[in-house]
């Protein structure tokens, strides 16, 4: 498959699932109308097949005419290109007569969009907190959006350069991994961090130089369905060596999404004399590119 064909069905299912433009977490009522209107044969109408291709064609429109960017950019919440799309898919409804039925657009829509809901300003300033917690964190990151997710309204937090022999970018896409220092960072202790790396030139692997600190911790690496566990003593090192594959091709740029995970943790105020560090460390991370 080309790269288009790779783009282009990553999109079709990042529009629906997708955790930061998918019609799931952000449009789950026209979800649910668009599913109802396909199940429902009896009560279907002729014209509903109009509605219901037009916003077939909205949706192909968007996705092959900005792949890169179908929802509006990092400083918007959902997909703002389809909100006035959104409206139309409302119109497949068909008749309810279950009220627990016509419950459930409500109730998953609240899981969503809750943390949005009930705090709207903050939301909107901070557009990719609430993709860090709940039920959208399970959600795929969509790999074809890399430059414009919520988290590069955060400077600290995208586009991060690291490597020495071969340079390439980190996106962390939470806040259970603190920022550089030097050539690491941290991940935070008893936590999961997820990340972005992006790089231009081909690369066959990445090595993971792993330090504890005062507490023991258990690092688990994952990469699609692979993972690799290592454990580590107060104080000890370890070198975790990640087989990569072609990645995903994003603007002649390669890019995989990793998780780190660190079960134990410290904070360097209560266990180091002299330490001003407040912050709760699992275990160091040194990343570096193999050709």
């Amino acid at each position: 498959m080309g790269v288009f064909g790779r783009v282009f069905s990553h999109n079709l299912a990042y529009f629906v699932i997708g955790r930061n433009s998918g019609l799931l977490p952000y449009f789950f009522p026209g979800l649910f109308a668009a599913i109802a209107f396909l199940l429902a044969r009896r009560s279907r109408r002729p014209w509903q097949w109009l509605v219901f291709g037009a916003v077939v064609a909205e949706i192909l429109l968007l996705v092959v005419w900005i792949p890169y960017n179908y929802f509006g950019g990092g400083g918007v919440l959902g997909n703002r290109y389809f909100m006035n799309t959104y409206g139309a898919l409302l119109f497949l409804l068909p008749p309810i007569e279950s009220v627990a039925l016509a419950l459930v657009p409500w109730i998953v829509g609240t899981l969503f969009c809750a943390q949005i809901t009930f705090n709207p300003f903050f939301a909107s300033f901070n557009p990719a907190e609430h993709t860090k917690q709940g039920l959208v964190r399970w959600l795929p990151v969509e790999l074809t959006l890399v430059n414009d997710l919520p988290i590069n309204t955060q400077g600290n937090r995208a586009r991060i350069w690291f490597g020495q022999s071969r340079r390439f970018q980190i996106y962390f896409l939470d806040d259970n991994a603190y920022g550089r220092e030097g050539l690491s960072f941290w991940v935070r202790g008893q936590s999961r961090a997820d990340i972005l790396v992006k790089t231009v030139e081909p690369a066959s692997a990445l090595e993971l130089d792993f330090a504890s600190g005062e507490a023991a911790t258990t690092v688990t690496v994952s990469l699609g369905w692979s993972s690799q566990r290592v454990d580590l003593a107060p104080h000890a090192t370890a070198r975790v060596s990640v087989p990569l594959d072609e990645g995903f091709p994003y603007n002649g740029t390669r890019v995989w999404k990793l998780s780190i995970r660190s079960t134990g943790g410290f904070v360097p105020y209560f266990t180091m004399p002299g330490s001003g560090d407040i912050r709760f460390l699992g275990v160091q991370v040194t990343p570096e590119l193999r050709p």
